[in-house]
């Protein structure tokens, strides 16, 4: 048994479409005076215009990251410092601490650990 096709046509289409090369949109390509369509300004672009900044590298551009990089350098190297100061301040807190209350173990422990310290830094 053939069962009837679950598609069906509903309506039948009696445009005739054709294709031709030349639409005659009055273009002449060989012409002198072809003008390039206007372009619109985008909107990443014309909101770098409202901030002012730049789309092109200039050399004003050039000097500002000159000095965020400096002043990045110089906040490095104040991180760099400060963790200095807090690895001596440990090991001079390792230095001073008392070790009068400390089984003999732990006293030899700790004063090897405070030798190393001296060697490391040179302070006592």
């Amino acid at each position: 048994m053939s069962s009837p096709s679950k598609r069906s046509k509903t309506s039948s289409t009696t445009h005739s479409y054709s294709s031709d090369a030349h639409t005659g949109t009055g273009i002449d390509l060989n012409a002198q005076q072809y003008e390039e369509p206007v372009r619109h300004m985008g909107r990443n672009r014309a909101k770098r215009k409202l901030k002012g900044v730049a789309g092109s590298s200039s050399d004003t551009n050039i000097t500002e990251v000159i000095g965020k990089l400096d002043k990045y350098d110089a906040t490095l190297q104040n991180i760099a410092e400060a963790k200095m100061l807090k690895e001596q301040h440990r090991a001079m807190d390792l230095i001073l601490r008392d070790d009068s209350h400390l089984d003999e173990e732990n006293r030899s422990w700790l004063a090897k650990a405070k030798a190393n310290v001296r060697k490391k830094f040179t302070f006592y």
